[in-house]
């Protein structure tokens, strides 16, 4: 061929594009050519075949992802933030018709939600309170289903798009079930309702998809009840009419264009009128759920504490409308960006500053809000369907929540309209797949990267949710100046350390001390938190601060008198201290601000017995069987006042009726068997004391704790009656075991306080002959026998007694007497010496040695001893010092 010939082709075939090109721009409507050549760009529906292929495992798949990710929140306890409200202290949790009927016509917690709070009644029912898993496991349940049925509502909606349309399905479900954000609303059990009428609203929608498929009207009375069933779980499900307009713009153009919206509100296009028409008795319904909601704000709210507020700049009270404004755009920005990108992740989120101080770059925020509805604007003029359906649906669900009360977000609240920025999310993917097909392997890869640090962060934020302490633990670290975070971790740690008590007391005094700490930093953040003082005070007085707790108590009257039960409280108080006085006021003034107070009653009561006005215990405890007959300690309470005023038959019965709930209280089992014992029938008593013996030998040991306490009293007045009353404690000893050597020992030197010491060394004898390596007996035999003038028998005793104790510093002190008595310097510092070594506070000591030493003119040894005694707390030692060592 001819190069003339090859020109002219070339020439043919530039002139054939170029006509081509031109035929295009024209018409619009591309060649063969063209289209051919595009497609080899561009994916097909059969590149998604595969989806199609597997689609009905695909609900499968995401379903069991989401299971696997949560199964770690399955074995979380209970957290002191809303679950007691829901759950643990909920008084109208027991399955009853009275309960039902109650959820159903009243608000609780501000909220009409009854079925939520059916679904806790159904827990409870199961299980009660003892396996919060149960609890855990019916929220995540609740999470699997929604998943799913976002998966088929996401496949419905897109039902035109081929063989996508199950790639959108997906993902979209996928994102919605493994997303961190969706942590609060599925592990934390009080916000069970979010994933309920989420559950119940994605229903309805899919359901409403199939009436708009086919027409009939079975769908549009089923999707209406399941609406009724959301918004029985939640109000917020409100807003589904309009999600569904937002659904009928997407599948059948309802105001897709503006000639459309200019029908509609002329009333001219009778296609859209119906569309709309079809929604009122759902708009009807969403009215009245909508005039409720506003009427339960309005209620108070039970279980509140009145003066405790988040945080330093929490509450929202006092900003400006136009910081009210920012803080609005500020929450959507929040809303918005962390639902793509998950960070700082908290269940409290505090307001980011208090009134008047806000930061001028935050003027940028509202940008944001132009910005995104600008771009619902763009999206709707430009037809871009699938942006706007997403944008839509995201606001439309998060609109009634922006800028809460209290917190500037809650990420509870992400839980549905995550639903919308997930299917914004797919399809991006998919346009940005459609115009770089080569990189379908790449962007496939990367979707699931991200996904899979996604399910990460779920599966630790789970753990968040643990307990308690995880719980407030996660929010200090986040927002350290959360003034709830200290003070309801303090109320977890004292729980703790009640819980703790009964096995192992040095682990609940850590907790204790734990709990006092949180309640002194909520004082530090907010002065007059008066619900922390409440607490820190009651918490002081399970670790013996009783002064503390009173002091606590006082600044609560202070702040206000009314405050729950602080003047029970400081009357407990009081009575620890033994100002039973002061406590019998108290607990009069907690019954005049509330005269069915129970507990007062109680209280009252064991503080009038401990008076000694029994009478008057007897008519508080009386008082109180009818008020709360289920409190059986009244039965002990009142029967001990019965045993003081001699009415034995009556305390009785109340100790028998007290022992067939409590059959292992061996304190009222002694009492009882000393009624035996007055009424004759000896042979009951020494069963119970037989009982006490062989079963409950403790009990020796609380009597005998009993004798030393009132011992101390005694020797401070010289009480000789206290000392009859102590007698009488140890032979009650010697009723539930004879032979118990250290009873007779000290009952024998409590005869000889009394001045019986020939009952003294009688008793001491007996203690000897029961146990000859009872050394604390030859130690206080040696004493009977010195101060009755035997130095010999006494020091032999004293050397007996050290041989067995060797650590014994008493009977070095009361040996080194008698050797200075007998003017045996050497050995009196000797001994004196070896107490001090074994105990190097005992003042006593260090006196009596100074003594000796002055006697051997040895003046420095003995002032440093009395100055060291003056230390120790010991004033006789000053004069001495006065008088020898003066400089």
């Amino acid at each position: 061929m001819s190069k003339k010939s090859n020109s002219n082709n070339f020439i043919n075939r530039q002139k054939k594009n170029v006509n081509r090109i031109e035929a295009e721009k024209k018409t619009g409507i591309k060649s063969n050519e063209s289209l051919q050549k595009q497609q080899k760009k561009l994916l097909t529906d059969n590149s998604f075949s595969f989806w199609a292929k597997y689609s009905k495992y695909l609900p499968f798949v995401v379903g069991a992802t989401s299971l696997i990710l949560f199964l770690n929140a399955i074995n979380s306890d209970f957290v002191n933030w809303d679950d007691d409200r829901y759950v643990t202290s909920n008084q109208y949790l027991e399955f009853t018709k009275e309960n039902i009927k109650f959820y159903f016509t009243d608000f609780y917690f501000v909220m009409y939600i009854p079925f939520a709070m059916l679904s806790y009644m159904i827990d409870y029912r199961l299980v009660g309170l003892e396996q919060p898993w149960v609890y855990h496991l019916h929220n995540v349940i609740l999470h699997l289903i929604t998943t799913v049925l976002v998966f088929f509502l996401t496949k419905k909606l897109f039902e035109k798009k081929g063989n996508v349309k199950f790639v959108y399905a997906f993902f979209v479900a996928l994102l919605f079930g493994v997303h961190p954000l969706h942590v609060q609303s599925v592990s934390w059990i009080s916000e069970r309702k979010d994933v309920l009428f989420s559950m119940y609203f994605v229903a309805s929608l899919l359901v409403y998809l199939y009436y708009v498929q086919t027409k009939k009207i079975k769908f549009m009375v089923f999707s209406f009840v399941l609406f009724l069933f959301s918004l029985l779980s939640k109000t917020p499900a409100v807003i589904l009419p309009v999600i569904m307009l937002v659904v009928d713009y997407y599948k059948r153009g309802f105001l897709e264009t503006k000639q459309k919206f200019s029908d509609f509100i002329k009333f001219k296009d009778k296609v859209q009128l119906k569309i709309f028409a079809e929604k009122i008795p759902f708009l009807v319904l969403s009215v009245i759920f909508g005039l409720l909601a506003v009427i339960a704000s309005g209620t108070n709210e039970p279980f509140a504490e009145g003066f405790d507020t988040t945080s330093k700049i929490a509450v929202d009270t006092g900003y400006s409308i136009i910081e009210k404004l920012v803080l609005m755009s500020y929450s959507l920005f929040l809303y918005f960006v962390k639902l793509f990108v998950p960070y700082k992740m908290s269940a409290i989120h505090p307001y980011p500053f208090g009134t008047g101080e806000m930061p001028s770059y935050f003027f940028v925020f509202p940008l944001f809000s132009i910005a995104f509805v600008a771009a619902i604007f763009w999206a709707w003029v430009k037809q871009k369907k699938e942006i706007l359906l997403g944008l839509l649906f995201f606001v439309f669900n998060l609109i009634l929540v922006l800028h809460i009360k209290n917190f500037i977000i809650s990420e509870h609240y992400f839980y549905l309209p995550a639903i919308g920025i997930s299917i914004i999310m797919v399809y991006g993917v998919m346009q940005f797949l459609q115009k770089n097909p080569k990189s379908k392997n790449i962007i496939i890869g990367a979707a699931f990267l991200y996904i899979s640090i996604l399910s990460y962060q779920t599966y630790q934020r789970n753990l968040v949710f643990k307990n308690s302490l995880t719980f407030w633990n996660d929010i200090e670290q986040k927002y350290p100046e959360v003034i709830v975070t200290y003070y309801n971790r303090g109320n977890y740690l004292q729980g703790q350390g009640d819980f703790s008590m009964a096995d192992n007391q040095k682990k609940a005094l850590n907790f204790y001390e734990s709990a006092i700490k949180d309640y002194t930093k909520t004082l530090e953040l907010q002065a007059s938190n008066i619900g922390a003082f409440s607490n820190r005070g009651i918490t002081y007085a399970k670790i013996g601060e009783y002064q503390k707790a009173v002091d606590d108590f006082n600044q609560v009257v202070k702040i206000d008198s009314t405050y729950g039960n602080v003047y029970s409280n400081r009357g407990n108080a009081y009575g620890l201290l033994g100002k039973w006085n002061l406590a019998i006021d108290d607990y009069n003034k907690a019954l005049k601000l509330n005269p069915n107070f129970s507990d007062a009653f109680f209280n009252r009561g064991v503080a009038l017995s401990n008076v000694n006005r029994h009478k008057e215990a007897i008519a508080d405890f009386n008082r109180v069987a009818q008020l709360n007959p289920k409190n059986r300690e009244i039965f002990m309470q009142r029967g001990l006042s019965y045993y003081f005023l001699d009415v034995v038959d009556s305390a009785l019965l109340d100790f028998n009726l007290y022992l067939t709930y409590f059959p292992t209280r061996y304190n009222v089992l002694y009492y009882r068997a000393l009624c035996y014992e007055k009424t004759g029938q000896k042979d009951l008593a020494k069963v119970d004391f037989q009982t006490l013996k062989n079963s409950y030998p403790q009990i020796i040991d609380d009597i005998l704790r009993t004798a030393n306490s009132l011992e101390a009293q005694a020797d401070a007045t010289r009480n000789f009656e206290l000392y009859q009353k102590i007698i009488e404690l140890y032979e009650d000893i010697s009723k539930i075991d004879a032979n118990h050597s250290v009873t007779y020992s000290r009952m024998g030197v409590i005869y000889g306080k009394s001045g019986n010491m020939n009952k003294a060394f009688e008793l001491l004898n007996k203690a000897i002959d029961l146990d000859p390596k009872n050394s604390n007996a030859h130690a206080d035999r040696g004493y009977a026998y010195f101060i009755t003038g035997n130095v010999t028998k006494s020091l032999a005793d004293y050397n007996k007694a050290l041989e067995l104790n060797p650590n014994d510093f008493v009977a070095f002190f009361n040996r080194g007497i008698l050797y200075e008595s007998q003017n045996n310097h050497k050995l009196a510092i000797a001994d004196f010496s070896e107490a001090i070594k074994n105990n190097d506070k005992y003042a006593m000591a260090y006196y009596r040695r100074a003594n000796v030493y002055l006697k051997q003119n040895d003046i420095k040894n003995a002032c440093a001893d009395w100055q060291k005694s003056l230390e120790l707390g010991l004033a006789d030692a000053n004069n001495f010092l006065q008088r020898y060592c003066k400089q």
